[in-house]
């Protein structure tokens, strides 16, 4: 049986398509005489591809000034001025060159799109003269004294620019611009409604001394000067070279103050001195220990006004106190320095280095650090320290001093906590056994400092770092975060053994390292517990902060880690 009974051939049988384009044409399945198409295309815009039996024919277009560009692509094939295949020309010059139509009456001659040279009439300019020169952006004269550069509008009318103070036409220098009358007496020159650059005198304190020519430019008088500085136990006061008002301690000592040395073996070389910081003249200097006083510790008692005061112990021997030191305390017993370890050579003071805050006042403040962050051997320098908080402060200042002199620092802080691993400029050093006191600032007023404690802070172990504390010895509750580290912002705060009303509400606050609330919440207790959960996602970004829960006044703290 013939499978394709409507062709000539059976299945598989060679045929021919018709088609020039394709190639091993055969009957297939279907009866269809087809066959696989070859493609003679040579990427070239300038050549008709096809196929030709067995062969590729690729046949050249049309070029129709025989520049080697077909016209498909050459875009100037007609144009007999053409600069080069697809750029057309008007024989040696573009549209819009410059040329010359030979008509007076005309100017700005260019070439046209058609090739040809024409220029704009010209028309009747700014003074009526038909053709004339006094045309927009020319020179004129506007008739006035005041103006200078004066040229026609496009409106033609003739305008010329102000002059300004110093004579240049359009120039910055116009009344009530800044200038310079070059006197060191005046701040803010500026030029009057005469042109005459003229500024204010500045004589703060009023005395008829400008501030550039006063040495003590903020207070009446100048070096030297006999002043009040308001202590009845100074005097006679004058201007010291800091401008401040001072005299020396005249008597009348108020507060009573003792010095606990322990000494060394060699008692004779100790010598102190108490100076005014204000003066840095000497108040009280100690007549030298005695040989029988020999590793023995001597109390002395010192009584003075209330004041600043700068202490310095000397060792002639230049080995310090061996194991030995010193404690400054007030009338209560409160230390104001305690040097009792550590070591120096000749010299034991709170020095400056570039710190001038090296003087201790009396009387001391009440604002002390609280127990967990005083008298501590092993305080991580990444865990916070503590003091206590007072009503209505609205910032607290610890001072960090070697009180034999290698370190010195006061850092001001919005809440009564401080890591001192934040501290990375002018850093706390570790293992050093250093003084930590704290004042409180209502308003921009400072308070007094509190008693010192010893502290000495030491590195990260390699642990966390984090531990937990409370600010009360009497706190028997304890309180859980978790989870911490913290990765997906849902945090559990857990505390149980709490003596509080059920349905009472507590405080939550966290805090950045810089002693910032960033999270504020309130949270209720049940049947003594606490179980509360914040919602932290978007609220707090990658670092450590600072977890406080206050309860009836206790304040619970935690360090928490979000990832």
């Amino acid at each position: 049986m013939d499978s394709c009974p409507n062709l000539i051939g059976q299945v598989g049988s060679v045929c021919d398509d018709g088609n020039i384009n394709t190639t091993g044409d055969v009957i297939n399945a279907n009866c269809v005489c087809v066959g696989s198409t070859v493609d003679c295309n040579d990427n070239d815009p300038c050549t008709l591809d096809s196929f030709n039996g067995t062969i590729c024919v690729n046949t050249p277009l049309t070029d129709t000034d025989g520049d080697g560009t077909c016209d498909l692509t050459d875009g100037c094939a007609n144009d007999p001025n053409k600069i080069a295949p697809g750029i057309c020309g008007c024989g040696n010059a573009e549209p819009g060159t410059a040329c010359n139509d030979n008509n007076a009456g005309t100017v700005g001659d260019v070439i046209n799109a058609n090739c040809v040279c024409e220029g704009t009439p010209l028309g009747v300019d700014c003074e009526g003269t038909p053709g004339g020169s006094a045309l927009p952006g020319t020179a004129c004269d506007d008739g006035l004294s005041t103006t200078g550069q004066d040229t026609w509008s496009p409106n033609c009318v003739c305008i010329g620019l102000p002059f300004d103070c110093l004579g240049v036409p359009g120039g910055t220098a116009t009344i009530g611009s800044a200038c310079n009358d070059g006197n060191v007496c005046t701040t803010g020159d500026v030029y009057n409604a005469s042109c005459v650059c003229a500024g204010t005198v500045v004589d703060t304190d009023g005395d008829g001394v400008c501030d550039a020519n006063d040495n003590c430019p903020t207070v009446t008088g100048q070096i030297g000067s006999a002043c009040d500085d308001g202590n009845a136990n100074t005097g006679p006061d004058a201007l010291n070279a800091n401008c401040q008002c001072v005299g020396p301690i005249i008597g009348g000592c108020t507060e009573n103050l003792t010095l606990s040395v322990k000494l060394d073996g060699n008692p004779t070389e100790t010598t102190w001195t108490l100076l005014d910081a204000a003066t840095e003249t000497v108040t009280i200097t100690s007549g030298g220990f005695t040989a029988g006083q020999a590793n023995t510790t001597v109390v002395v008692p010192i009584c003075v006004p209330v004041g600043c005061y700068h202490l310095r112990v000397l060792d002639s021997g230049s080995n310090g106190i061996t194991n030995g030191g010193y404690v400054l305390r007030d009338a209560s017993s409160r230390r104001i320095i305690d040097a009792s370890l550590g070591s120096f050579s000749s010299v034991s003071q709170i020095n400056t280095g570039t710190n001038p805050n090296r003087s201790f006042c009396v009387p001391i403040s009440n604002i002390k650090m609280l127990n967990n962050s005083c008298d501590r051997t092993n305080q991580l320098i990444q865990s916070p320290v503590y003091c206590n908080s007072q009503p209505g402060a609205n910032g607290y200042q610890f001072w960090i001093y070697d009180a034999h002199g290698t370190y010195n620092r006061r850092v001001t802080v919005t809440n009564p906590t401080l890591v001192p691993s934040t501290l990375l400029t002018d850093p706390v050093p570790t293992n050093v056994n250093l003084n930590i006191r704290v004042r409180s600032r209502i308003g921009s007023t400072f308070g007094e400092f509190g008693p010192a404690c010893r502290i000495k802070f030491i590195p990260n172990n390699g642990g966390s770092g984090f531990r937990s504390m409370e600010f009360s010895d009497e706190t028997v509750a304890s309180m859980t975060i978790y989870p911490n580290p913290n990765r997906d912002g849902q945090l559990t705060i857990s505390m149980e053994g709490l003596e509080i009303a059920d349905g009472a509400n507590v405080d939550v606050v966290i805090y950045d390292l810089l002693g910032k609330p960033v999270v504020t919440e309130t949270a209720p207790v049940a049947e003594g517990m606490l179980n509360h959960r914040m919602d932290l996602a978007g609220r707090l970004g990658q670092g450590m902060y600072v977890v406080n829960v206050t309860i009836d006044g206790k304040l619970y703290t935690q360090r928490l880690v979000m990832q």
